[in-house]
């Protein structure tokens, strides 16, 4: 019986004619960190003045940008701009305020569903029973509380981000 061989589209040896040795690992010339290749580069360099090498990296070779500092690398490591991408705690950062602001919104609709049901049963053209009227009041009362906090947290993720994009603009690592 004749040995069945793996097509030459699947397999290890495939993968070794590709890259044809190992990776080199670059470095920034900034802080030293390990670059990484830049994901998304269309989202991530849009409203900046290096969007077009977003769109052309597609195309072409990608980019590679420090997660640390936010320095942006062409493919053979050359240094294109300082502080053009976002860095790690940035977009953690950002992240964690998106969060914020969908509790904060549900929360406010609890509120303003609640003093709308409060409304209708006082002023509506049906007679409700004022246990109804108290327990709408009471939960629109109770999902203020979260409410507020998350509008807090939402103000203070913008002041640190603000920080971040700061540091990252003045060529620091850090706010």
């Amino acid at each position: 019986m004749a040995e069945s061989r793996p097509s030459p589209r699947h397999g290890s040896d495939v993968a070794r004619r590709r890259t044809r040795g190992p990776v080199p690992t670059l470095t920034c010339a900034a802080c030293g960190t390990d670059l990484e290749i830049l994901r998304r580069p269309i989202r991530r360099l849009s409203w900046t003045r290096y969007w077009w090498r977003g769109v052309s990296s597609l195309f072409s070779q990608p980019l590679r940008h420090c997660t640390s500092c936010g320095s942006l690398y062409d493919a053979s490591g050359t240094l294109v701009a300082t502080g053009a991408t976002e860095t790690d705690a940035e977009l953690k950062t950002r992240r964690f305020q998106n969060d914020m602001i969908g509790m904060r919104d549900g929360f406010g609709a609890v509120v303003l569903g609640s003093g709308m049901t409060v409304a209708w049963t006082l002023l509506g053209p049906v007679a409700y029973e004022p246990v109804i009227t108290v327990v709408a009041g009471t939960v629109g009362a109770l999902a203020l509380g979260p409410c507020g906090y998350f509008l807090v947290k939402v103000r203070q993720t913008k002041r640190e981000l603000k920080k971040w994009r700061k540091a990252r603009r003045q060529g620091a690592t850090g706010p």
